[in-house]
């Protein structure tokens, strides 16, 4: 599953670049609705495509599990309907937020049943914090809590 370690590592950590570059565009003094637009169009990306990534785990899984199965795709029709869904920014943010926290516990289960490597779960767990650093600073910057 994990064949190439040093190519997932890079191309984790860069998919939580264009967080960091959404909020530095607040920064620059860009407008704040279009960073904000493009940091949770972004974030529901990264969500959904986190949550296909565990549907593709429990499929591949000795012990495949129904709930890793349906928590991932409903996780994805969350984040979907964040955005299609007109709500407050504050409201899509910590939806987000609990979406990529339950997605890295659905990661910190699939690793408890032995499918993934100890280095894949310690990286899901850094690069999370990064990327809700991002969502703290985000709320921060435009005001949002």
């Amino acid at each position: 599953m994990f064949r190439d370690k040093s190519l997932t590592v890079r191309l984790t950590y860069l998919g939580a670049l264009p967080f960091w570059l959404a909020l530095l565009a607040v920064f620059a003094g860009l407008p704040v609705d279009g960073a904000l637009r493009v940091f949770l169009g972004y974030g529901a990306v990264i969500a959904a495509f986190m949550a296909g990534t565990i549907w593709t785990a429990a499929h591949w899984s000795e012990r495949q599990s129904v709930l890793l199965l349906a928590m991932s795709s409903i996780i994805a029709l969350i984040v979907f309907a964040v955005i299609a869904v007109p709500a407050r920014t504050s409201v899509a943010m910590l939806v987000q937020v609990a979406c990529l926290l339950a997605l890295f516990g659905l990661d910190c289960a699939i690793h408890r049943n032995g499918d993934q490597p100890k280095w894949y779960i310690v990286m899901r767990a850094r690069v999370t914090a990064i990327v809700l650093a991002a969502y703290a600073g985000m709320a921060a910057a435009t005001g949002q809590f």
